[in-house]
């Protein structure tokens, strides 16, 4: 009813054509304005096409001119191969995608009576109205709801198949607003454990499995689009393809068929019958969508300590990027409160935060190698398990530091500048109007913390700040709270991941010729504009590398220390090394 007002000059121009329509064409009767059930105004009218007559509705929306009017039949009938569906809109020469203001119903009104016409037509000759649509992959799909995506693993698998064979399958079908897809892989065995489905039900992914069977053959060439069971059965049993029996064949299964080369058909076998399901094909899945840069990143292990805002938002990133291996690290359960900022859902709640993590880069690259420690670095332990955690954050590519404490980055400073490891590291300033980042690099930095306390020393002749830096992103000052929003922390994360990336890459192209940047996220305090950004080329020297003595092994402690090694190793409860 808005649009009688706020477009009232126009409906009259709309009466005055339909008028005009209704007394010059005799196909066009029973004209009359009314309103529809959703309070849209409507013109009734009947379109006569031969010896049939069409009860259609012209309907002007609240916001005619500027979206089209729509043309459908007045009752739930299908009047054209070229509608949406019972009682639905009819397609015609105008709609969303070419629509203009100037388009009237009048216009519409023929357009519809063109349409029928050509079909009535084409009806008695027996030929068809060609479209003026083209279907997105996406829109076809809207009304296919059972699907199988076919993954890169999965053609391979066809392929390797060559011109006939079948290969044992595992898959997997997700639901999901009324729509199930379905995932395969090659059946795991023990030369084979890490697939892709493998790897959705190790990430306790809430689906559905079942096993299957792929069959490429030469033959399989022309297969009916509607198939009953028994016709399928029947069909492959002449082949000699039929691979179940009678007792197997009652068991939910999925049967994928193929010619070689062909886009394979995908049924779904069970005790209610036989299913088709649409094999979705993902023609750009083969190019590449990521820098040259990150070639080999699936070679790169890193360790994240803290998997909080932060330390979450740069481990996915780093998952999309295509890093392989993950060392992380954080002892907190993730809260309900977290999720105004953690990279996780509803779904971990309750878990630890590096649980949360871990699930996260499974769904994005679920053959990721994911180690977890729920331990607390810095913090009262087992030493024998830290000293094990701190081993293998050492042996990592690179060790990113997303907890903001000193006594955690004075520790990952001292294994990385052992083990000769990159550490990135960075804090949110509280109230998030702007952050810090920064690394070490052996043989490029200062260690960890010497550059550390080169930051310290510029903040200290800076201006005090408006607002405190806090490890914790909401801080309180003056009685109020200073709180940072999810952009605030995916601006810091977003950076570090990137910083992150370049540090993994050949250092002698880095984009980030300083060892440390200060990011604001708004004006204030040293940042003039949003996204100031303040590069420190920190007043340190690196440090001369220490001479270690070389082991004499003439020094009686160190003969001691080795004959006590020798017994061990030769006792006979000892394993040899």
């Amino acid at each position: 009813m808005r649009v009688l007002v706020e477009r009232a000059g126009r409906l009259a121009g709309e009466h005055e054509a339909i008028a005009r329509l209704a007394a010059d064409a005799q196909w066009l009767s029973g004209f009359r304005w009314g309103i529809t059930d959703e309070l849209d105004v409507c013109v009734n009218v009947d379109i006569a096409v031969g010896d049939r007559t069409y009860e259609v509705r012209l309907i002007y929306p609240d916001l005619f001119p500027d979206t089209p009017a729509i043309v459908q039949p007045r009752g739930k009938e299908r009047l054209s191969s070229h509608q949406y569906g019972y009682g639905g809109a009819l397609c015609l020469e105008w709609g969303p995608d070419n629509w203009t203001p100037d388009v009237t119903g009048a216009m519409l009104l023929e357009s519809a009576y063109k349409l029928l016409s050509m079909e009535s037509e084409a009806s008695s000759e027996q030929s068809e109205v060609l479209s003026r649509h083209r279907l997105t992959e996406g829109q076809r799909l809207r009304q296919r709801s059972c699907r199988l995506v076919l993954t890169e693993e999965f053609m391979a698998t066809l392929a390797a198949l060559g011109a006939q064979g079948t290969v044992e399958l595992a898959t997997r079908t997700l639901f999901a607003e009324g729509s199930a897809v379905a995932i395969a892989s090659p059946a795991k065995t023990q030369e084979n454990q890490s697939t892709l489905v493998s790897c959705f039900e190790m990430v306790d992914l809430n689906s559905w499995p079942r096993p299957g069977l792929a069959i490429v053959d030469e033959r399989l060439t022309e297969i009916p689009t509607v198939l009953e069971f028994a016709d399928l059965k029947s069909l492959l049993a002449t082949l000699d393809l039929w691979p179940w029996s009678e007792e197997e064949e009652q068991s939910a299964r999925l049967l994928v068929l193929s010619a070689p080369g062909e886009k394979p058909r995908v049924f779904a076998i069970g005790q209610s019958g036989l299913s088709e399901y649409e094999a979705i094909e993902f023609p750009q899945s083969g190019v590449p969508r990521a820098p040259a840069s990150h070639i080999g990143l699936s070679e790169k292990s890193v360790a994240i300590v803290g998997l909080g805002s932060v330390g979450s938002k740069v481990a996915v990133s780093l998952a999309r990027a295509g890093v392989g291996r993950f060392v992380l690290v954080d002892e907190d359960i993730l809260a309900p409160h977290n999720l105004v900022r953690h990279a996780a859902d509803w779904r971990e709640v309750g878990l630890h935060k590096a649980t949360a993590a871990s699930k996260a880069i499974k769904l994005i690259s679920p053959l990721a190698n994911v180690y977890i420690s729920r331990l607390r670095l810095a913090g009262q332990e087992n030493a024998h398990l830290t000293s094990t955690v701190l081993e293998k954050i050492g042996a990592c590519d690179l060790v990113v530091d997303a907890t903001a404490s000193p006594n955690v980055l004075a520790l990952l400073s001292a294994v990385c500048s052992r083990r000769q490891t990159s550490l990135v590291w960075g804090e949110l300033f509280a109230g998030g109007y702007g952050g810090m980042m920064a690394r070490s690099r052996p043989g490029y930095e200062a260690d960890g913390l010497m550059i550390r306390n080169g930051i310290n020393q510029y903040f200290e002749q800076l201006p005090p700040p408006p607002e405190v830096v806090a490890s914790s992103y909401d801080a309180v000052a003056d009685n109020r709270v200073l709180i940072a929003s999810d952009a605030d922390v995916s601006q810091l994360a977003a950076a570090m991941g990137q910083f992150s990336l370049d540090t993994l890459g050949d250092a002698s192209a880095t984009a980030y010729p300083y060892s440390a940047y200060l990011m604001g996220f708004r004006a204030g305090w040293i940042f003039t504009a949003p996204f100031h950004t303040i590069p420190l080329e920190v007043a340190v020297a690196k440090p001369e590398d220490k001479a270690q003595p070389s082991l004499d092994a003439n020094d009686p402690r160190i003969k001691e220390i080795m004959r006590g090694i020798a017994e061990d190793i030769n006792a006979d409860d000892k394993p040899s090394v």
